[in-house]
């Protein structure tokens, strides 16, 4: 049951967090991926399997179908090919890293240092935070804007009227694989079916175990730049 009067700290796709406790994990609920929408990530999913205490990253968040007293639910996955259902309604588990720890901003902070820097921050996406939208000088509204020319713009081009302390989210955008090695040693983001793995090193493994990336990664995965 969830802990009533006590906000517990909400996690989101691709955080990586320790494991505390085991007795959150769901080892019977297989009817929560269809419940959820996550039925590609169930293959990964073994009924009764034993959770070890070690760090995860969340790939997924969903919610009890029956039961409304519990939290969200995370789906976890280990450094291997293995998911878990966890809940955090009694902090079983701790945040370790934010995704990617994203860049925030206040849009006159992200126009001051795109005109310092335009070659840093050209073509780069961002996202209205907190369920804000960007508004256009024609009054339609945008949930997404891009840096062109020094300035933030919407759709085709087109000027925005935005409030200085509007704070935005940049969106990552994937970057090739050759682009991807090319950048070491900065570590690297893989997404690929529903997992997420991050590689670093002149070896060029995983941080977490060393493992190798895979050729199914280099050809289908998505490749993002962690600065």
């Amino acid at each position: 049951m969830g802990r009533k009067g006590k906000k517990m700290m909400k996690f989101k796709v691709g955080d990586r967090v320790r494991v505390n406790n085991v007795g959150g994990s769901f080892t019977t609920y297989e009817d929560f991926f269809r419940e959820n929408g996550l039925e590609k990530f169930k293959p990964f999913w073994t009924p009764n399997r034993r959770m070890p205490k070690e760090d995860y990253t969340v790939v997924a968040v969903g919610k009890h179908r029956e039961n409304k007293s519990y939290g969200l639910l995370y789906l976890l996955s280990d450094s291997g090919e293995n998911i878990y259902i966890m809940s955090n309604d009694y902090d079983e588990l701790t945040l370790i890293e934010s995704k990617g720890d994203v860049k925030r901003m206040f849009a006159s902070e992200l126009m001051e240092k795109a005109r310092k820097e335009p070659q840093k921050y050209e073509g780069k996406k961002y996202k209205a935070v907190g369920g804000n939208v960007i508004v256009d000088l024609n009054g339609e509204n945008f949930k997404d804007a891009y840096v062109a020319n020094g300035e933030l713009k919407v759709g085709a081009h087109v000027h925005a009227r935005i409030s200085s302390k509007l704070e935005l989210e940049e969106i990552p955008q994937p970057v090739t694989f050759m682009e991807a090695i090319n950048v070491r040693p900065n570590r690297i983001i893989c997404e690929h079916n529903g997992r997420s793995k991050e590689y670093g090193g002149i070896a060029f493994t995983t941080v977490d175990n060393g493992s190798p990336v895979t050729f199914d990664e280099i050809l289908n995965g998505k490749w993002f730049i962690k600065e």
